[in-house]
């Protein structure tokens, strides 16, 4: 058997096909009968020779160690949120809240329209689109310092959410990305938190050792559309 693989190892194959046939400049006589080179015998006889060749030292052994390893645990039901941090405080929303994740951009204030909330006007590909202050709405400073010993370089960006059929931009101070969770690992929101944040918020997630508050969208949308009006 030994034997067998080594001479099976020096098996030289003639890919014809990619010289002077269908993938190569087409010149083989026999593609006026053939017309393609799955139906020519050179190129079945060739994959022939591919598929009975003997089993490559180690492959056995290497399968069996692979289908041995015990199966992860998917479990059913899970759903995603986009976690971003405002100032020192993390946060987590719907994925499906998400447009796009943008560089900053300036904001153009509205004429005769002072809120908190509703900052103005950004520029997105030539739409102009509401900027709004998650961080006001929830009661977090935003240019408060990060959490000690975080060592992060984030840098700022907006996200772009559509929600319950509007398209809000707001500010964050890091875009961490989409995190799986099944709800029954929602943990319950503590009764320290502050209220504006308590409001618009539904439970805990654990995420790379930190609480991230799972923002409730029923209560988002409230609190961002009432500032428009």
């Amino acid at each position: 058997m030994m034997g067998a693989a080594k001479k099976d190892a020096g098996i030289k194959v003639d890919d014809c096909w990619k010289r002077i046939g269908t993938w190569g400049d087409r010149q083989c006589p026999q593609l006026a009968d053939c017309q393609h080179c799955r139906n020519c015998e050179v190129y079945s006889h060739a994959g022939r020779q591919l598929l009975n060749r003997s089993i490559p030292e180690g492959y056995t052994q290497s399968w069996t160690k692979i289908l041995a390893k015990p199966k992860e645990e998917v479990q059913s039901g899970q759903v995603s949120a986009f976690i971003f941090r405002l100032g020192p405080e993390w946060f987590a929303m719907p994925a499906s809240l998400l447009v796009e994740v943008l560089e900053v951009r300036d904001v153009h204030s509205i004429p005769h329209r002072r809120s908190p909330i509703l900052l103005g006007l950004i520029n997105v590909r030539g739409e102009m689109q509401l900027c709004v202050s998650v961080g006001n709405l929830l009661g977090v400073d935003k240019d408060a310092g990060e959490d000690e010993g975080s060592g992060s370089k984030a840098i700022t960006r907006m996200l772009l959410i559509s929600i319950q059929d509007e398209d809000l931009a707001f500010h964050v101070s890091e875009a961490a990305g989409v995190h799986q969770y099944h709800p029954g690992e929602l943990q319950s929101l503590p009764s320290t938190l502050p209220k504006e944040v308590s409001t618009c918020c539904k439970g805990l997630l654990s995420w790379e050792g930190r609480h991230v508050a799972l923002l409730d969208e029923a209560a988002l949308f409230e609190g961002l559309i009432g500032s428009l009006h």
